[in-house]
């Protein structure tokens, strides 16, 4: 008898450890290994993309159905509509800008959303590297009162709980600035290298040198049929991407956005605004150069002078339709009506 519960003793002290071992160091795997917290972390996350991936295919292959409308993906954005065969087509100012937009929705929130307002031509979401949404999309009307009406009951609306967005007039723009262009190319060979890299151009203009007829500036200004043309072609000329006579070129909007417009529709923080002012001025000291500092007299306050002021009286005003009353709750998500 006594052997035997030395025996039962002796095991039962060899399975401890183990026991122990398993309860304790399993339960605190993670802290006890930082990397196998990392591996789990990121097997969790991945795991969590592949679902709303998942889910977010469900979603608009349902939405494709319900309105026959085709979702197509190509350089970082997602195009809903418009639909085949429709011949309409919207005039400028048709487009609103939607900002701050959660990064797990897709179109079919946001078309449960917009459509209620007017019947809707197209909505492009900008995508990053993972497939999500950047947090902002363009939604496009087929006429300018549903545009105007969507920026005022819309703008700060709460998309989800605690989650408003904003909603602006889209800057309808379809002019680029091409920087870096050998100055003895014409206006025809720019026209045609441009044609090649990229889609439906309407016209380039390439003012002539100060000196001579013969050359141009070394930047022209490149007009596309739609605001879409030319934001592909933006995207398709990012340097290091193409080469055009053989050397990078210098691209960017024609007319940017007003600061305080891109700080209000991008979230852009005070630090990053001043960051990249810098570069937003030289910008413009390239299509409009400064003429030489006048000395005045010093009893003038010159302290706080604008450097936008002289841009800013040409821009167009934008309307304040301000609030025209509460908007009514939404139905169903994917109650596509």
């Amino acid at each position: 008898m006594a052997s035997n519960f030395k025996t039962e003793v002796e095991e039962e002290e060899r399975e401890l450890p183990e026991t122990f071992s398993r309860i304790v160091v399993g339960e605190n795997a993670e802290r006890l290994d930082p990397r196998s917290s990392v591996l789990a972390r990121e097997q969790r996350d991945m795991q969590n993309m592949e679902k709303l991936l998942t889910k977010t295919f469900e979603e608009l292959g349902a939405l494709a159905d319900a309105t026959g409308m085709p979702i197509i993906q190509e350089n970082g954005q997602r195009t809903f509509g418009p639909r085949p065969n429709d011949t309409r087509t919207p005039m400028k100012g048709t487009e609103v800008f939607v900002g701050k937009l959660p990064k797990y929705m897709n179109e079919a929130h946001v078309y449960n959303v917009f459509r209620p307002i007017g019947e809707i031509y197209q909505i492009r979401l900008m995508l990053d590297f993972n497939g999500h949404n950047r947090g902002f999309c363009f939604v496009q009307y087929y006429n300018t009162e549903d545009a105007k009406w969507a920026i005022a009951t819309l703008n700060h609306y709460e998309i989800a709980e605690g989650r408003p967005i904003g909603v602006t007039g889209s800057v309808d723009n379809c002019k680029l600035f091409i920087g870096g262009i050998p100055k003895d190319k014409s206006e025809a060979e720019i026209f045609l290298e441009l044609s090649r890299v990229t889609d439906n151009l309407v016209r380039v203009l390439a003012k002539a040198g100060r000196t001579s007829e013969t050359v141009n500036r070394g930047f022209a200004f490149a007009e596309y049929e739609s605001h879409k043309d030319a934001a592909m072609a933006r995207r398709k000329m990012i340097p290091g991407k193409i080469l055009m006579w053989g050397k990078l070129v210098h691209v960017d909007w024609a007319e940017p956005e007003h600061p305080e417009t891109v700080n209000r529709n991008y979230g852009l923080s005070r630090t990053v605004q001043q960051r990249t002012s810098g570069k937003f001025y030289n910008f413009f000291d390239v299509l409009v150069p400064m003429d030489p500092m006048v000395h005045m007299n010093p009893m003038a306050s010159m302290n706080h002078v604008n450097p936008m002021a002289s841009i800013n009286h040409m821009l167009p005003m934008k309307p304040d339709y301000g609030m025209q009353g509460n908007l009514a709750c939404f139905p169903n998500p994917f109650n596509f009506v």
